[in-house]
Parts: C-alpha cells; sequence; structure tokens
C-alpha cells in the first residue's frame, strides 16, 4: 500500500526582481499593495504575498500587474524609480505620494 504525506501550504511567489525590473503581479481576486522604504530597499506588502524587501540599483524600475478584482496599490514619495501600473478589469484605486507614519 502506498503511504501520502500532507505537503505544507505553498504561495505562488507574485514578488520578483529580474533584469532590473521588480515585478509585482497580483491575482484574480481583489487585491491591494503598497510600495514602502525601508533602509534603502524597497518594501513590497500585500494580501498576496509574504512582505518582501528589495534592493533597487539607480535606473531600475517597478512592474505592478493588479489584473482583475477591484485593486488597491499605494507608494511612499520616497520612491523615485519609474513605475508602471497596469490594474486589469475590475476598479483600480491608485495612490502615489502616499506616506504613512509608523
Amino acid at each position: 500500500m502506498m503511504q501520502l504525506e500532507n505537503l505544507e501550504r505553498r504561495l505562488a511567489l507574485s514578488v520578483s526582481h529580474a533584469n532590473g525590473v521588480l515585478s509585482i503581479v497580483g491575482t484574480h481576486m481583489n487585491d491591494w499593495v503598497t510600495l514602502s522604504m525601508r533602509d534603502g530597499d524597497v518594501v513590497v506588502k500585500s494580501n498576496f504575498d509574504p512582505e518582501t524587501q528589495v534592493h533597487l540599483l539607480a535606473g531600475e524600475g517597478i512592474k505592478i500587474d493588479l489584473r482583475a478584482g477591484n485593486d488597491r496599490s499605494a507608494i511612499n514619495n520616497i520612491i523615485t524609480a519609474s513605475t508602471t501600473i497596469l490594474g486589469g478589469s475590475g476598479n483600480v484605486e491608485y495612490l502615489i505620494g502616499a506616506r504613512k507614519h509608523e
């Protein structure tokens, strides 16, 4: 008789940094993503991926694809990297230059 083991829950990582681009890909559900700075790095927080901290070099960019759903995106005004935001179908709310005091 063959025995099967349960695997831990796994997330498909949606935040990556390659070829000079920080890429953030949402889901087809209602997503939120915020970008802020910590110790000179970009911090990505979202409801679809674990918190990620990425060091961007001068000239590197950010691409956010929120896909379908009613989505929200907030980018701290300290971030100066060229940024592209794609909303997909659904309603999208963009907050550029948002400040959060922690």
